[in-house]
């Protein structure tokens, strides 16, 4: 399991985890519990996106609420699959024109990280 830091932003809370496939479901819960209602999963590992495909069916269950997107994307092919799994956003290192495009296609919002 990653970590769990926990920082404060102005009134909300931000948290930091890393989701591996062990835990997540727990974690996404506590997130939410806590007052989360934005999860960004950070597309790292040969299982990611199929990762979040599990997580987003189980967000779209037990926690309509949350707004669940996609960090670390560098293509407009990643950004389809993870919109196509339920990504609500999409975030990435740098501002690709392809992946502005296709998100603003879609009407997903897209943005760099700095």
């Amino acid at each position: 399991m990653g970590c769990r830091v926990e920082r404060h932003a102005g009134r909300g809370r931000l948290t930091d985890a890393t989701l591996t496939g062990d835990g997540d479901h727990a974690l996404t819960r506590q997130s939410a519990l806590r007052g989360c209602r934005l999860l960004e999963f950070t597309n790292r590992g040969d299982f990611a996106p199929e990762v979040f495909k599990e997580l987003s069916r189980y967000c779209q269950r037990e926690l309509p609420s949350m707004i669940l997107g996609v960090g670390s994307i560098l293509d407009a092919p990643t950004a389809a699959l993870y919109v196509a799994y339920g990504a609500n956003f999409v975030v990435g290192p740098y501002t690709n024109p392809e992946v502005a495009c296709f998100c603003n296609r879609r009407k997903i919002s897209y943005s760099r990280f700095s």
